[in-house]
């Protein structure tokens, strides 16, 4: 039975099938993937950071300058302030699937 529900349903898509990416190289799907995660978690953090207080967003910020390249304390951190993480996390990771394999007019 075909999922109803668009974020199970793009969350359980391939991508490198439903876009032909496995006729990439591997430096080229490496790329891919690369360019994938770095704009989910510009999503993620987007849309997490709106969610939090003044005074979350202003400790976030602090522990952000300190710290610029420790990206598991910071979802560590963001996932402790905001109690739907995981599933905002699950509906960016599908809304971009989705979104890609709309834009390459893929199933």
């Amino acid at each position: 039975m075909p999922k109803t529900n668009p974020v199970e349903k793009y969350l359980d898509a391939d991508l490198f099938t439903e876009l032909g990416l496995y006729t990439l190289s591997p430096e080229e799907r490496e790329q891919f993937l690369n360019s994938f995660i770095e704009v989910i978690f510009r999503r993620i953090g987007t849309r997490v950071v709106s969610e939090l207080s003044e005074e979350q967003r202003t400790q976030f910020n602090d522990f952000l300058m300190k710290h610029p390249e420790d990206v598991e304390e910071s979802f560590n951190y963001l996932r402790t302030a905001v109690k739907n993480f995981d599933d905002v996390v699950k509906e960016e990771v599908a809304g971009y699937k989705g979104e890609l394999i709309r834009l390459a007019g893929a199933k």
